[in-house]
């Protein structure tokens, strides 16, 4: 049940960027229980190569990746930049 809740904030989160000028992509594939996200610095665009993260929400990592995911969009949050160093 905690990666559900992790799942949302994922998505709140991204919403939340949005506001400050970067594109974040969430898709839930539900018929494989995988979670997949694209942040992209500032606005979508065909040739910008966004970061990505992919897991099954079954998988035994699932939250440490979550977190990974929260952490990076936090970052954007509290400091308006990407942490480079720290990939999904």
């Amino acid at each position: 049940m905690e990666i559900r809740k992790k799942v949302l904030e994922i998505t709140h989160l991204a919403m939340e960027v949005k506001d400050l000028g970067y594109d974040c992509f969430v898709e839930y594939a539900a018929h494989i229980d995988e979670l997949s996200v694209r942040l992209f610095d500032g606005k979508w665009e065909p040739e910008k190569n966004p970061l990505r993260a992919s897991f099954y929400l079954t998988e035994e990592e699932a939250l440490l990746k979550a977190e990974s995911v929260i952490y990076q969009l936090k970052r954007i949050l509290n400091n308006n930049e990407i942490d480079y160093d720290l990939a999904f």
